[in-house]
């Protein structure tokens, strides 16, 4: 069905047939399943606590199905210097004028995604601007992850979908604990973290996207401040991927409840392993308190 409306659409507009080559990123977004919480039975993954929250009921690649139950925000609820003043940040508006002029040429979703992840894995003190002024890195960390999950996205030709920044700036950062921290600490908001980017994958068209709301947007800055905190990382020993289609199951622990998160939201076979890892324990720490004084930026977050 989804190629004869293809098929029609391009015949009434007129479109070139180089058209039918994307015909695999053009799909009819299934209804969403949105429950009240006492609807559903099943197992759930809870991303937030607020009254108005629904169930969205999503299959699982390795079988069976979990109700994510959230919320929904707005993305212009908050602007960058808000949330830099609400995250404790001193001169939230002159550092968030300036890391916006600084962004200016590297505006889109793809920087955010990297200077985010070099933030946390650099930590410096701070961030030399190109007009050679200086922000706290911290706040440059809370910018650009603000403007990520404000981003609405891009199509991904590797993976031939959509990609909002909701989803971009969830997995990301779950991908940073385990890749450029210690995710131990922090099992259950990374779950969290996973089931969020799983529900914005999955919530349907574009006009229906889920966001998160205040509350969990916070809860994710502060998760970003404490990686960045963060005074030691693992050291994996590189061991192949176990049971890749390994179903979610609220028994195993939190760390190997996000390997086979990762798995549904789809990502990299080396970072489900390394959630793997985690889990099993038992691997040494680095430490990771040197750290640079100054980072110019945004030239040294970019990949």
């Amino acid at each position: 069905e989804t190629g004869d409306l293809l098929e029609l659409f391009m015949n009434i507009k007129g479109m070139p047939r180089v058209l039918s080559l994307m015909r695999g990123a053009w799909r009819l977004a299934p209804p969403q399943d949105l429950r009240k919480p006492s609807d559903w039975s099943g197992p759930t993954l809870k991303i937030d606590n607020e009254s108005d929250s629904t169930v969205t009921v999503v299959d699982l690649a390795a079988g069976g199905q979990v109700g994510i139950q959230a919320s929904r925000g707005s993305a212009t609820s908050k602007d960058e210097a808000e949330w830099l003043r609400e995250m404790g940040l001193p001169s939230a508006a002159e550092d968030s004028a300036r890391l916006a002029s600084s962004c200016t040429p590297v505006d889109n979703a793809s920087f955010y995604k990297s200077a985010v992840q070099k933030l946390v894995r650099f930590r410096p003190s701070s961030c030399l601007l190109a007009d050679r002024s200086e922000v706290s890195a911290r706040a440059a960390l809370v910018f650009c992850f603000v403007r990520l999950v404000n981003s609405p996205g891009a199509f991904v030709p590797n993976i031939q979908r959509f990609v909002t920044g909701v989803e971009s700036a969830a997995k990301r950062l779950a991908v940073i604990a385990v890749e450029d921290a210690d995710p131990r600490p922090h099992g259950e908001a990374l779950e969290r973290l996973l089931a969020a980017a799983l529900l914005a994958q999955r919530s349907g068209s574009l006009g229906s996207r889920w966001f998160p709301c205040r509350s969990v947007v916070r809860e994710w800055l502060e998760l970003a401040l404490r990686l960045f905190d963060s005074t030691s990382v693992l050291k994996y020993q590189g061991k192949p991927l176990k049971d890749r289609n390994r179903r979610w199951n609220s028994e195993d622990a939190p760390l190997g409840r996000c390997a086979a998160l990762l798995h549904d939201v789809r990502s990299f076979a080396s970072d489900e392993a390394m959630f793997q890892e985690a889990a099993a324990g038992g691997l040494p720490e680095l430490s990771s308190a040197s750290h640079p004084a100054i980072m110019p930026f945004p030239e040294h977050a970019i990949d």
